[in-house]
């Protein structure tokens, strides 16, 4: 069974995971997650550990970016989305763009994996995918207040592009009288 978070819930879930992986120093192997330094999967050790372990047998990623998901159209939609609403309200309120502040860390969108974008990005916020995408960003070093953010862009794009979507199909398909 598969159990949807809102969006306070994903934020509490988030915090407790990142506090978990923290506070834990000696643990090792906790998660896996592709590193965007090391270019292969990696483990999230505790700090008292080695913190560039390469999962072994060595796997590599090979899609990436957002035009390598099942749905570039919606995602780069989406994307978009998180980018104009910051940019359309910078002159109410003066903020960085979440996922720009990713970026700084990660690099540009165009070189995650598109696994990790499409669960950032397309599906349900379920607890297991938002795991996935805490797994990720905490084990490439994004900050979970930054990363609460993000999550919580991009979960408000998502409903409005899929909100829009529906609207949109709906006046193709409807029938005049």
């Amino acid at each position: 069974m598969h159990v949807t978070v809102d969006i306070r819930g994903a934020w509490k879930l988030l915090k407790a995971w990142y506090d978990a992986w923290d506070r834990d120093e000696n643990r090792s192997h906790m998660e896996q997650y592709y590193s965007m330094s090391m270019k292969c999967e990696a483990w999230i050790n505790g700090k008292a550990r080695d913190q560039y372990e390469a999962v072994k047998p060595v796997r590599s990623v090979s899609e990436f970016g957002p035009m390598r998901t099942r749905y570039p159209g919606q995602i780069a939609c989406i994307i978009e989305s998180i980018r104009s609403v910051v940019t359309s309200r910078r002159d109410v309120i003066p903020a960085m763009d979440p996922l720009a502040v990713a970026e700084e860390t990660l690099g540009s969108v165009d070189t995650w994996p598109s696994s990790v974008l499409t669960d950032m990005f397309y599906e349900e916020p379920k607890v297991s995918v938002s795991r996935r995408v805490a797994v990720f960003l905490h084990g490439n070093g994004v900050s979970a207040k930054d990363a609460a953010k993000l999550y919580k862009a991009s979960q408000a794009a998502w409903r409005n592009v899929s909100e829009t979507y529906v609207r949109v199909v709906y006046a193709v398909v409807q029938v005049p009288s």
